[in-house]
């Protein structure tokens, strides 16, 4: 919790004893001695991931570019003064898997009076443990009463871990705690999208004594105060109580909350310097607009595409990713059965991997025939809007996808109505189609003709994308006129062959090694009437 503020000494009550706070790091500052003991060359560091909780210290068991790591990573605090402690002192932080769908990281918190990795290990105090799933960064503790009176140093250690991803880890204190200590863990909005929204108010047990009540007052937007009277629980030591407070509508905007312990157990709180939150929550669009150009020169606008009517799935990818692989043929099945693009669905692929350029996004040779975009910075902010700031993806893993229903009148307004991290089999047809068809306003106004929409066949091109010869496959009940013809993006015809009159099934080969990489449109004229089906070159 950053905006909390530093405990400090407290008065002295009746029935209880000073707090005293002899060491606290959150990582905002100087970092601590780092130890590569592997020398792999990946250590512990600082990193913000944009999740409220400011910069953690955190350790890679995988990463994008190495792959599996098998860290064997310290990192140790400097001195910490016991000399004027007595009487019972601990040790608390928090940790948390970054990857929630890969978690076994293992990591030892060690206490010793020198700081070398020998005193470390020979230290009969330390915390072992080997990370499982949670819903946010868990708290911990460790006894160090035996060191009272002394000089201390904390060493972490991150090992026998393999191929998981980070661990995660912040808010170290060493203190004497009182016996009742209630303190104000965080305040989480539950989005920052338009709309009804609330707070989650997180109180956590740091005393002795069981907490049965408190009193807590929070204020908004500069309001009147409200009371929340909490009673009927049994918090022990290390517990937590969550209060939901409601907002009510919000529009985009900046707001401030703030929020204060008053009473713990009906009486006066032992340790008050930790009671108080004041937060910062700031109301965006639900859907943020981008203009991106994507891996063969066509340039998208978000909201335009919205504000034509068109249903837009995001996929965000990386060229590394397995099951990324694997989910990008059936989500093209769903894309081009919807028009490729030109009808009631657009599909849009964003790599979130830095070195994912041009030449590697098009030549996954994954079958993808909708717009993918190379890296950007902006892949990173659409990315960390969707999976972190309207919480869709705390675990961050990949595929990722967004399925939007469009508002023509407020682009931004647009709905979410399906999001998944991870990919399955028959995802999209049994969880993302149904919602094309319900959702109303995905009616496409765009410049597709009613003859491309309501064509009486279809045609299919094997293979797509096309690197040299690809066969055009469609089948005419009676004897008609037909020619062929392809364009480029902005409409010009770069291949045209009258066939003549055709009938029944059609399989016509075309030689496209001459043509630039790019996207590029297929036509079938039968009669006069057109029936497109999008196509890639790729070399």
């Amino acid at each position: 919790m950053k905006k909390k503020l530093l405990f400090g000494s407290a008065l002295l009550v009746a029935g209880m004893f000073n707090a005293q706070t002899y060491f606290t790091e959150d990582f905002e500052g100087t970092f601590w001695t780092t130890i590569d003991s592997d020398n792999d060359g990946f250590e512990w560091g600082a990193v913000d991931y944009g999740d409220g909780q400011g910069n953690v210290a955190t350790s890679a068991s995988w990463d994008g570019t190495a792959g599996p790591l098998t860290p064997d990573n310290w990192m140790i605090s400097p001195s910490i003064d016991l000399t004027t402690a007595a009487g019972t002192v601990e040790l608390r932080w928090k940790v948390y898997a970054q990857d929630q769908a890969w978690v076994s990281e293992q990591y030892t918190v060690y206490v010793a009076t020198a700081n070398t990795v020998g005193d470390f290990t020979s230290s009969p105090t330390s915390f072992n443990e080997t990370l499982t799933t949670s819903t946010g960064y868990m708290s911990r503790t460790l006894d160090v009463s035996s060191f009272a009176g002394q000089t201390i140093y904390i060493g972490v250690r991150h090992h026998n871990s393999n191929d998981w991803f980070r661990i995660n880890m912040d808010d170290f204190a060493v203190l004497t705690p009182v016996n009742d200590d209630a303190t104000l863990t965080s305040a989480t909005i539950d989005a920052t999208s338009e709309g009804a929204r609330s707070v989650d108010i997180v109180v956590t047990n740091n005393g002795m004594n069981n907490i049965t009540a408190f009193d807590m007052e929070w204020t908004f937007d500069g309001g009147a105060a409200t009371t929340e009277n909490v009673t009927g629980i049994n918090l022990a030591p290390g517990q937590t109580n969550t209060v939901n407070v409601s907002l009510g509508n919000l529009t985009i905007g900046n707001y401030a909350f703030t929020a204060d312990v008053t009473t713990v157990n009906g009486g006066t709180d032992g340790a008050p310097g930790d009671n108080s939150t004041t937060e910062s929550f700031t109301i965006v669009e639900n859907i943020p607009n981008w203009t991106l150009t994507d891996s063969y020169g066509n340039s998208y606008t978000m909201h335009d595409v919205l504000a034509q009517g068109q249903a837009v799935i995001i996929d965000f990818f990386a060229s590394w990713c397995g099951p990324c692989e694997s989910s990008t043929p059936e989500l093209n099945t769903l894309y081009e059965a919807y028009g490729s693009g030109n009808e009631e669905l657009q599909v849009f692929g964003l790599t979130v991997e830095a070195s994912d350029n041009d030449a590697i996004v098009n030549g996954l040779g994954w079958g993808a025939t909708y717009p993918k975009f190379s890296y950007t910075a902006e892949n990173d902010v659409q990315w960390n809007h969707y999976a972190n700031t309207l919480g869709l993806n705390p675990g961050s893993g990949i595929p990722f996808f967004v399925m939007i229903c469009p508002d023509i009148n407020n682009p931004g307004a647009s709905e979410i109505v399906q999001s998944d991290a991870g990919f399955g089999t028959g995802m999209f047809p049994s969880a993302y189609e149904p919602k094309i068809g319900a959702c109303a306003t995905a009616t496409y106004n765009g410049s597709t003709s009613i003859e491309e929409v309501n064509s009486p066949f279809s045609v299919s091109v094997f293979p797509n994308p096309i690197s040299n010869l690809a066969t055009i496959q469609f089948n005419l009940d009676n004897a008609t006129e037909t020619s062929i013809e392809v364009t480029n993006m902005i409409g010009q015809a770069v291949y045209t062959s009258v066939m003549g009159e055709l009938f029944g099934q059609q399989n016509i080969t075309v030689d496209f090694s001459t043509y630039d990489s790019g996207i590029y449109m297929l036509n079938v004229i039968t009669n006069g009437t057109k029936t497109s089906k999008r196509i890639v070159v790729t070399k």
